[in-house]
């Protein structure tokens, strides 16, 4: 793995904010640093990890549930808490705008496109820690933990 990787895991999951929980502006969902990080780098067991580590669910009044037994701003997720809510069916989630919980090598084809794209610029492939920074919600984090807007970068 790669040394940035492990930097990027660390200011995700190690930090004092990592369960301070923000609202992510397209989907509406209830999310922590730490969630986000798992679910872009291990969707498969991630959820599995958050449990072992106790880590709360960052809306338990939403799922009904002081646990995620599925990801935020997912279609799974969406269910539970129409459950919690008292609906029968979720008949309104198939109009929600949800994301899927997709690993590594679920972006194999895609990944091979941009890097053939990247040759013929003659650009590296894209690094793994490039691809999860790209999926993960960085920018709302950064918002979420600003007081103020942040200024614009010197020209």
């Amino acid at each position: 793995m790669y040394p940035i990787f492990e930097s990027m895991e660390r200011d995700h999951t190690g930090e004092a904010d990592a369960d301070v929980k923000f609202v992510v502006g397209n989907y509406g969902t209830t999310t922590t640093s730490r969630i986000e990080w798992l679910f872009v780098t291990d969707p498969v067991f991630g959820l599995d990890r958050l449990r072992e580590q106790k880590i709360r669910a960052p809306a338990p009044e939403l799922i009904g549930a002081d646990y995620l037994s599925a990801w935020p701003g997912t279609s799974g997720f969406f269910a539970e808490a129409d459950r919690a809510a008292g609906s029968k069916t979720s008949a309104d989630s198939g109009h929600r705008h949800t994301r899927d919980a997709k690993s590594w090598n679920d972006f194999k084809v895609p990944r091979e496109r941009l890097n053939q794209l990247l040759a013929a610029i003659n650009e590296q492939p894209i690094s793994e820690p490039e691809f999860f920074g790209l999926r993960l919600y960085t920018g709302p984090l950064l918002y979420a933990a600003s007081p103020a807007p942040l200024p614009s970068p010197p020209c």
